[in-house]
């Protein structure tokens, strides 16, 4: 296994900090974070009650993919 202090390349944390010091950057960061706490909550909500994609999107009127667009959507901010 990689030791921490032997990678060539920065850890996510590290990353992040560097790149949220450009004001455009974080300006647009911060201005998105409503929207991905509503997601979180989502998410964290459906996965505490053991519901599925399709229970919750009945729950809510809408559909299975409207959901899942917006997990993906998390999962795309988490990963990048």
């Amino acid at each position: 296994m990689i030791q921490p202090k032997d990678r060539k390349h920065l850890d996510f944390n590290t990353w992040k900090k560097q790149v949220l010091k450009d004001p455009e950057l974080k300006a647009e960061y911060d201005r998105q974070q409503p929207e991905f706490a509503v997601i979180r909550a989502i998410v964290r909500a459906r996965s505490m009650n053991g519901i599925s994609q399709e229970e919750l999107a009945k729950k809510l009127g809408t559909k299975q993919s409207v959901i899942s667009r917006l997990v993906t959507k998390l999962l795309e901010v988490w990963l990048v």
